[in-house]
């Protein structure tokens, strides 16, 4: 046994209480660098995007698959035979279904499920896998994909605004922003059309989608003489909305927007020209409508009934440039409808407008 005098004894107690105690607080933060550890080690990383719906839908005009996410999405397309795949990535699905069958716009039915990762992804990658089965016409080639805010918009053999300018690059369609030929654009837009007859005239019987149609292909094939750079928002008698046609416009970046329309009165007297626009717009909406109402009215030889602001009419009201409606004559008066019968009198309208684009753009 080795003694130690009570003065070293109390020094010797107070460094092994010292040292205990030195042990006891690294143990505790060990055990709580170690807890922290284990809790970064084990913690889950949340997915950025969801996948929360997938539809078809109207866009730029034609009917497209449309994969619907909450934020914007970063995505990768592969081709595999007769499937295109669209993997969604740091995304979870948000969806019930896992499958669409659809059995149109070339496309048999659409799978989607959370993936997982193979030797394109890492492990950790968390991948919302989108595939398409095409239908035995459709093609790959054939199957374009835009984004659009976050939105994934996949096109099928119906391209994006049928006579529309636009790019294709990688299999993504990309809109011009501007008109790249140097040219002004001009948008002729035909009233009506398809289950839309609009008006008519009683004797002969005449349909309003009918007349504005050959009165807008006529005004089309002038300007494109003269150097326009044209867009019919339809060339046949088809159904086209209201917003599609204005939307068309906004697309292209037209320099104006001239929609063609025949009118009606329950007075049968009335007659003359009519042209339509909005007011109080910062697109000089109005200097556009006086300049084609007086062209029509000297052109026509008819009766001038005004330029009329019409605020609510949608394609009017919803396009970015110009735009006015010109009312070329009332099919409920007898005199006007022999007139518009004819070919030479439809000829003039065209004339007529087309005088009035140009003055309207050389002032």
């Amino acid at each position: 046994m080795i003694k130690i005098g009570g003065h070293k004894m109390k020094k010797v107690l107070l460094f092994l209480f010292t040292f205990t105690i030195f042990l006891s607080m690294g143990s505790i933060a060990f055990g709580e660098e170690m807890k922290s550890s284990m809790q970064v080690k084990n913690q889950k990383v949340e997915t950025v995007n969801k996948v929360h719906n997938i539809k078809i839908e109207k866009i730029n005009l034609v009917d497209a698959v449309v994969i619907q996410t909450e934020e914007t999405p970063t995505y990768n397309r592969m081709d595999i035979g007769n499937r295109i795949v669209v993997d969604v990535l740091n995304a979870s699905l948000k969806m019930n279904q896992k499958e669409m069958h659809i059995s149109q716009l070339g496309i048999e039915k659409i799978k989607m499920t959370e993936f997982a990762s193979n030797q394109n992804y890492e492990k950790q990658d968390k991948v919302v896998r989108i595939v398409l089965y095409l239908d035995s016409v459709e093609s790959a080639e054939n199957v374009c994909i835009d984004q659009e805010g976050k939105d994934i918009i996949i096109y099928t053999s119906q391209k994006p605004v049928k006579q529309l300018h636009y790019e294709k690059e990688n299999n993504n369609i990309i809109f011009p922003t501007k008109n790249n030929t140097g040219k002004k654009m001009i948008v002729v837009d035909p009233g009506h059309g398809g289950k839309a007859p609009g008006t008519h005239s009683e004797n002969p019987l005449q349909y309003e989608k009918d007349l504005a149609l050959d009165t807008a292909k006529r005004l089309e094939k002038l300007l494109q003489e003269v150097g326009y750079d044209t867009y019919m928002t339809r060339s046949d008698d088809i159904t086209v909305g209201l917003s599609d046609r204005a939307n068309a416009a906004n697309i292209v970046n037209a320099d104006l927007f001239v929609s063609v329309h025949y009118n009606w009165f329950d007075d049968p007297k009335v007659s003359g020209v009519q042209t339509l626009y909005v007011d109080n717009d910062p697109r000089d909406n109005k200097v556009f409508a006086k300049i084609m109402q007086e062209e029509l009215v000297k052109g026509l030889d008819a009766k001038d009934m005004r330029i009329v602001d019409r605020p609510n009419l949608v394609v009017i009201r919803d396009t970015k440039m110009p735009a006015v409606l010109c009312e070329i004559a009332f099919l409920s008066n007898p005199e006007e409808v022999l007139k518009v019968s004819t070919q030479e009198y439809r000829q003039r309208a065209a004339q007529a407008m087309l005088n009035g684009i140009t003055r309207y753009l050389n002032q």
